[in-house]
């Protein structure tokens, strides 16, 4: 993620979010109300997120 965002800081691509400020808290405020619902509702099991590792690892 560090690189990415290094990468797209040189570009300027960051330059659309901060012409785009009510589209960027929309963004935001959904992405945070889903996160709440979700990890408070518990409707997907904890296991379905997780990667399937082997039992032997």
């Amino acid at each position: 993620m560090l690189v990415a965002f290094a990468r797209y800081s040189r570009d300027g691509s960051f330059a659309v979010l901060a012409a785009n400020p009510r589209f960027v808290a929309v963004m935001v405020a959904g992405s945070i109300t889903g996160a709440l619902i979700g990890g408070l509702l518990g409707l997907i099991p904890t296991w379905s997120s997780s990667p399937a590792w082997p039992q032997s690892c």
